[in-house]
């Protein structure tokens, strides 16, 4: 059978558009090896020899087959391998048996053997007469007293699918020579996806879900603090072509302490065909090492309103405690003011008994995960810091608290938001820093404020942020999708008087304005803009005419595509320009390089800020916040093209730009199917007029997409797009070192365990897909 099976396969893979002619026949003894043989091995301690099985066909008389061996280099005595096969009369199959010397392999080295039938008058056409394994020692070991049972605490999957996170048994190994790299063997299989689903295998599959195949995941802890897992597959397959393979991989590095492993929220990443999305979004993702217990302190504390006393007189704050699973009780202060910056000494205080006026949550039933406690206070602003108590009664000061809060009392008003954000010249207030941060490129910047909490700052061009509406965004969608929160030093230095710094890595003669929004102690929060400030033009000595261009094409009567970019220039250097939002005003700038005997500046499609990303011609990005289109600048030098070649700008002798020798195309598709939707610009070499444009002009509102007969309509997306337009990043960086923060007493009041204010209910949606969100 396996001769007809092998037969039939030479025969199909021999086929052609020719006529079919038929193979040899074969004749003589025709040993083969088994097609069934492994080519890689995983092998444990225990084993000290494997076997290759061989047939051959005629048999009626004994045959002894001589056997031609290699060894990886250096390996050859570990390994035994006969000379021979010896097959008696009427035998057809026979083992060959390789000794191994187990005891000298390396763990998870890998080690390569070819053997060969040495005379080719007994093989066939139609079987195998050589054959290749690799064959790596099982470098896992169990843990200590044979137990590799650990837990493991889903928050992966949960990415795409809205699957509950899980935690169940799994076996875990742990590397023979690595320290503290380890094996996760088969986390994502059968039982957990049907129990994740609510469904059976058939169901699942059947639905057309998802698949599995069997397999382990590698974990490297070598660094407790930079836990990484390398990506890789994780043998969960959605049965949609679309997504195919899911990978998991590392985005942030995760810590081991005390036998668990965690990451960071959002710290890791599934991947697929689709793209990339976020994973741990619940912070849930843990794994628990065998002969390890996961204990969780966890603590939070939030003020829940106010509670009136039946007198209708006195009046309380409630504040509401949520503990970990393994807290056994838990201790806390009362103080006057928002002290949070000075959290650090009063947890020490709560640890060591020293704060005077330390409470303690009465009664506290360990395993308790939610309690309200109600103190009397006047109206005011008041901080809780609160420390959990471990199963031994111990404080936890890696998990304490601190909260303020405003309380209004009877008749208690809270105070508007005070903050204020402005910009200068470094020269001008900062001027010791002037000569390493130059006003064209960089700018100082001051935030003053009273009694704030929090605070957001996001910059960019006062362009971008004065027309926000044009990209389907307000104001406080940018704040919230881009802005950066600042430290808590920050914080106490705006409210000590102000904080300043210097913003660099900005465009020259740019116009820029500081957007951030303040919280106050009182709750309160508003959105402030600095008044905008322009940067200064770089010093520039070349011949290349650098400024606005305007890029003009008109496709026909009723369609001209238009294009305003700018070539500046770049510190110390006549031949290397940036260029800004060429072929389309989205906030993207180009490397160029100016050739004055070529007459050409060429634009080779790396980008500003995405240097190791390599040529970005030809990359499609998310055009709609929606995620239902992509957009990418394409450069064509012929119709063959895939977009991505150089963009090459003559100039004219008058050292101006002149025109394209290739065609710029950006093109708009559907972000699901890659269909032409049309164009947001369109610039043929041939046609395209460019010309310096008005000091004063002001750039392009957003462009629409326009559908126009071109020979590149068939255009596809070379890439998966993975991110928004560059236009919103927020990559200006601080450079001065932020300033530090200028006996315990807590408040001695009246404090009492108490039912939780009531709260309104949240409306739960049920969503079986998510979109994909990109991470890198």
């Amino acid at each position: 059978m396996a001769v007809v099976a092998l037969l039939a396969g030479a025969a199909f893979t021999a086929c052609n558009n020719g006529d079919y002619k038929a193979g040899p026949a074969a004749t003589g003894q025709q040993v083969y090896f088994d097609e069934g043989n492994s080519t890689t091995l995983s092998i444990g301690d225990e084993v000290t020899s494997l076997s290759i099985a061989l047939h051959r066909v005629a048999d009626a008389e004994p045959l002894s087959v001589a056997i031609l061996s290699e060894v990886s280099e250096g390996a050859e005595s570990l390994f035994t391998i006969p000379a021979s096969v010896d097959f008696a009369a009427g035998e057809t199959d026979k083992d060959l048996v390789i000794a191994i010397d187990r005891a000298n392999l390396v763990d998870g080295e890998e080690y390569k053997i070819d053997l060969a039938v040495a005379d080719d008058t007994l093989t066939t056409p139609y079987g195998y007469n050589q054959w290749s394994l690799s064959i790596t020692p099982w470098p896992w070991a169990e843990f200590e007293a044979n137990d590799s049972k650990g837990m493991f605490r889903e928050d992966w999957l949960c990415a795409l699918w809205k699957v509950d996170n899980l935690e169940y048994e799994v076996t875990i190994y742990k590397h023979k020579t690595k320290e503290n790299v380890f094996l996760l063997v088969e986390p994502w299989n059968w039982s957990y996806l049907t129990e994740a689903f609510g469904g059976s295998k058939e169901q699942i599959e059947g639905e057309g879900m998802v698949t599995y195949t069997p397999t382990n995941i590698q974990i490297d802890c070598s660094d407790p603090n930079q836990v990484i897992i390398p990506k890789q597959f994780s043998g969960v397959t959605d049965l949609d072509p679309s997504y195919g393979d899911y990978y998991i991989e590392t985005v942030e590095p995760g810590t081991l302490k005390d036998g668990v492993i965690e990451f960071p929220t959002k710290g890791l990443g599934l991947s697929c065909l689709a793209g990339g999305a976020y994973a741990n979004k619940n912070g849930l993702f843990r794994i628990v090492l065998p002969g390890y217990e996961a204990v969780d302190y966890s603590l939070a504390v939030a003020y829940g309103g106010m509670k009136v006393a039946a007198d209708n007189v006195t009046v309380s704050a409630v504040l509401d405690f949520t503990c970990g699973a393994d807290v056994t009780g838990v201790n806390y202060l009362l103080l006057a003011g928002d002290v949070t910056a000075d959290a650090a000494t009063i947890i020490a205080s709560i640890a060591d008994g020293s704060a005077e006026n330390i409470q303690e949550i009465a009664d506290f039933e360990a395993g308790t995960t939610n309690v309200s406690i109600e103190a009397e206070l006047a109206s005011g602003v008041y901080t809780v810091v609160a420390v959990a108590k471990d199963k031994a009664g111990q404080p936890v000061v890696a998990t304490a608290v601190a909260e303020s809060f405003y309380f209004p009392g009877f008749g208690g008003e809270a105070k508007d938001v005070e903050a204020s954000a402005a910009l200068y010249y470094v020269s001008e207030v900062l001027s010791q820093y002037a000569e390493q941060y130059p006003d064209y490129s960089s700018l100082a910047y001051q935030i003053k404020g009273s009694e704030l909490k929090s605070l957001k700052r996001y910059v960019n061009t006062t362009d971008l942020i004065d027309n926000v509406e044009d990209y389907g965004l307000t104001l406080e969608q940018v704040m919230t999708q881009y802005a950066s929160a600042v430290s808590d030093e920050v914080i106490a230095s705006i409210n000590a008087g102000g904080y300043a710094n210097i913003l660099i890595n900005l465009k020259a003669n740019t116009s820029y304005t500081m957007v951030i929004e303040a919280t106050n102690i009182y709750g309160k929060t508003e959105i402030i803009k600095s008044k905008p400030l322009a940067t200064k033009a770089l010093p520039y000595a070349g011949e290349l005419k650098v400024g606005d261009y305007a890029m003009t094409y008109v496709a026909d009567e009723s369609t001209t595509f238009e294009n305003l970019f700018t070539v500046n220039p770049t510190d110390g250097s006549e031949t290397e320009f940036i260029v800004d939002d060429f072929g389309f005003e989205d906030g993207t700038s180009w490397y160029a390089t100016y050739d004055s005997a070529a007459g050409t500046l060429t634009l080779s499609g790396l980008q500003v800020g995405y240097e190791d990303e390599g040529n970005m011609f030809g990359q499609f990005f998310y055009y709609d916040t929606n995620k239902t289109m992509v957009y990418g600048v394409c450069s064509f030098a012929s119709e063959e093209s895939e977009g991505d070649d150089p963009c090459v700008i003559t100039v004219s002798a008058e050292k101006a730009l002149a025109g394209l020798t290739t065609t710029v195309a950006v093109p708009v598709l559907g972000a699901s199917d890659g269909s032409l939707k049309g164009y947001l610009g369109y610039y043929p070499a041939a046609g395209t007029t460019i010309a310096q444009a008005a000091a004063t002009s002001a750039k392009a509102k957003k462009a629409t997409v326009k559908r126009v007969n071109v020979p590149f309509s068939s255009v596809k997306a070379s890439a998966v797009p993975m991110r928004y337009s560059k236009r919103w990043a927020n990559k200006v960086t601080d450079v001065l070192a932020v300033p530090a923060s200028t006996g315990v007493h807590g408040l001695a009041v009246k404090t009492a365990v108490c039912e939780p204010l009531p709260k309104a209910k949240p409306m739960r949606n049920k969503v079986a897909f998510s979109s994909l969100n990109a991470w890198k």
